[in-house]
């Protein structure tokens, strides 16, 4: 049985050609694969229905056509992904989630990392995980032990995923986010 050393996100910036969705790294059959994203669908319809105004609701992203992307790249905006994975005791890196990310815009010529540094996204990248835990999507040991087995076909212990989950989640840069974003 394998242990999870530690959780993380890998982030960078959106690929104009691809969009992250849930099951593109299920191997489930596609049916059911479908049925998964409808049923996270459903629930961030839920989060939404009962939020108070002004407040954030995190769910999946939802597909974009591509004229609409090359017409949001005019209006200064920034689109960043985040490819969850958990670190094997094994040296292997699978992944947990893929279909979550951020985009923003600003109305300034000092352009999207104005007064980021990597140190200031890293905290926020982790306020947004912990904050999406507490607040709607809580990540359980039951949960990453059956999830890792359904994606991956790996049996992971359950006490190395609830020592994993206790760590500060480990934050890396894509090339393209890390080239622009300053250390």
């Amino acid at each position: 049985m394998l242990s999870v050393t530690v959780f993380g996100v890998t982030c960078e910036i959106r690929d104009d050609d691809h969009v992250p969705v849930v099951q593109d790294h299920l191997t489930l059959p596609r049916q059911e694969a479908q049925a998964l994203m409808e049923a996270e669908r459903a629930r961030f319809e839920e989060r939404l229905s009962g939020a108070e105004a002004g407040s954030v609701a995190y769910g999946p992203a939802p597909a974009v056509d591509p004229q609409r992307r090359h017409a949001k790249r005019r209006q200064n905006t920034m689109s960043v992904d985040f490819k969850e994975f958990a670190a094997l005791s094994d040296g292997r890196r699978v992944t947990v989630r893929s279909d979550r990310g951020w985009t923003w815009g600003w109305n300034h010529s000092m352009g999207a990392w104005y007064g980021e540094t990597q140190a200031s996204f890293t905290k926020q990248v982790r306020d947004y995980f912990e904050a999406e835990a507490h607040e709607c999507c809580p990540v359980t040991v039951e949960w990453v032990v059956e999830r890792l087995q359904r994606l991956h076909g790996v049996e992971i212990g359950a006490a190395s995923v609830d020592a994993a989950l206790r760590l500060p989640l480990e934050v890396e840069y894509g090339p393209r986010l890390q080239e622009q974003l300053p250390d």
